[in-house]
């Protein structure tokens, strides 16, 4: 018999009570521009400016960074991560929601959006601005949003895990261990992700940095003040149980460091920010530090070896005689070549070097074209995540200051040079030996070498991370070591 129309419900009722269940709710508010976050890589989401989606994967990554010392293997650390954050056979135990309250609107359209050209912001944003053609869209940094996050008790856990154990044994396989309290694993995740994540691109440069504005609820949240930072990181880092990382041993997986470096007190995070991205770009490539002084606008030769090291395979694989190699930019002796410190920046890296004449024969342009070294472990990997993060953290007085450090992982030992168009024909492998060594702090203005004359090396073994803590040292950064 079927129902009558008139005795259906005016609309569907929603029980939003989540028995059995702990939930936390944070007002977040963005640092810095956001940049991409959408489902098309470097695009703003038309629908959901933040998307849960991401929200969840930056807290599987800040969790893997804090508890992942834990596990001695893949295996073991999928399963708990399984546990916690889901998979594609069994829902996660934790519930994520994410409401914008407040849109800051979009920065300028025009190439930097809105910063210095030649600035430290607009080198943080280059991938959007190669591709910008006014279809790239770039969120302003002071937009908040509602962040809800729920999970089980550990009563309720148990009780899935009986109920799961009981379909196991009728299925004719082996129960499953107890199903271990995850609220410690997403208390450590959603920590580390506010304070050193961010949301959408570029995050590990200090895009989409982020800090929770009701935090007074939870006075350990962030740091209170830039002179507390130390003995609160000491103090979370007991708190979340990380002894593990103490360890020296390295993992497949980043890991959170025990040493980190602050810079100065600033009033806002921007200026923060702008000081971190300061010493990266003039360490990588600014005037009497990456490169000569050069005149003007123009920038002068790097002092960093890829360029030559390039320039070098060119010839060879062209064949060119010790004559024909004027036709190139003089070549500069004091560099060696086959060397490509740049690399544990993490890779690609796109080297363009200009106004270069190689006569090709069949070639249309004869300048050269963009060539990227890519990480080759013996698969086809486009890309090597970079160690190195840099962002503004905020602390509950008020104030900002920059932050870097650098995840432990796996060194550098293996990469790859793709070729780049008409000029580089074949691709070359790349040793760890040709992105570390001891002669590269040796040769005059290395960024390796000492600061001064006489005075110790960046980095005696070559590297060039390990030559950038020493250089934002020397800039006033001060180290915090737990």
């Amino acid at each position: 018999m079927s129902r009558s129309l008139d005795s259906c419900p005016d609309k569907i009722h929603v029980d939003l009570h989540y028995p059995k269940m702990i939930e936390r709710q944070y007002t977040i508010q963005l640092l810095t521009p956001l940049y991409g976050g959408g489902i098309k890589a470097g695009m703003n989401d038309p629908l959901t400016l933040i998307r849960p989606a991401s929200v969840r994967g930056n807290l599987r990554f800040w969790w893997r960074a804090m508890r992942g010392a834990s596990f001695t293997n893949a295996a073991s650390l999928k399963e708990r991560e399984n546990e916690v954050w889901g998979s594609t056979l069994n829902p996660s135990p934790v519930q994520v929601e994410v409401k914008v309250t407040h849109n800051a609107g979009k920065r300028r359209s025009d190439s930097c959006f809105g910063f210095d050209e030649y600035g430290p912001e607009a080198y943080a944003l280059f991938p959007a601005r190669e591709t910008n053609e006014n279809s790239i869209e770039i969120s302003k940094e002071g937009g908040r949003f509602l962040f809800t996050i729920r999970w089980y008790t550990q009563e309720r856990l148990q009780k899935l895990r009986e109920m799961e154990n009981q379909r196991r044994k009728k299925a004719g396989k082996k129960p499953l261990g107890e199903y271990k309290d995850i609220q410690k694993d997403v208390e450590a995740a959603f920590w580390a992700w506010v304070n050193f994540g961010g949301i959408g691109a570029r995050t590990r440069r200090g895009l989409g940095a982020i800090y929770c504005l009701n935090s007074s609820k939870d006075k350990c949240l962030h740091p209170p003040s830039l002179e507390g930072f130390g003995s609160w990181l000491k103090k979370m880092y007991e708190q979340f149980d990380t002894s593990a990382l103490k360890s020296s041993d390295i993992r497949p997986w980043p890991l959170l460091p025990f040493e980190f470096f602050v810079g100065s007190k600033r009033d806002d995070s921007l200026s923060a920010w702008h000081e971190g991205l300061k010493l990266l770009k003039d360490f990588r490539q600014g005037k009497s530090v990456g490169r000569d002084p050069g005149s003007g606008r123009a920038p002068g030769r790097s002092r960093w070896p890829e360029a030559e090291s390039i320039r070098e395979l060119v010839m060879q694989q062209r064949g060119f005689t010790d004559r024909a190699f004027c036709s190139l930019k003089a070549k500069d002796t004091r560099i060696p070549t086959t060397y490509f410190p740049r690399a544990e920046f993490g890779m690609p890296i796109i080297f363009e070097l200009r106004d270069e004449e190689i006569p090709i024969k069949g070639c249309e342009r004869e300048k050269k074209k963009n060539i990227k070294p890519t990480l080759v472990p013996g698969q086809d990997t486009e890309r090597m995540a970079s160690p190195l993060i840099l962002r503004p953290i905020r602390f509950q007085d008020g104030s900002s200051a920059a932050l870097a450090f650098f995840l432990k992982v796996p060194p550098s030992d293996k990469a790859y040079l793709k070729p780049g168009g008409c000029d580089l024909e074949q691709g070359e492998k790349i040793e760890g030996s040709q992105i570390r060594s001891a002669q590269l702090a040796t040769y005059f203005d290395s960024p390796m070498g000492p600061a001064n004359s006489g005075g110790d090396c960046r980095s005696s073994s070559g590297s060039a991370l390990e030559a950038f803590k020493s250089y934002i040292m020397e800039k006033g950064f001060r180290r915090i070591k737990i």
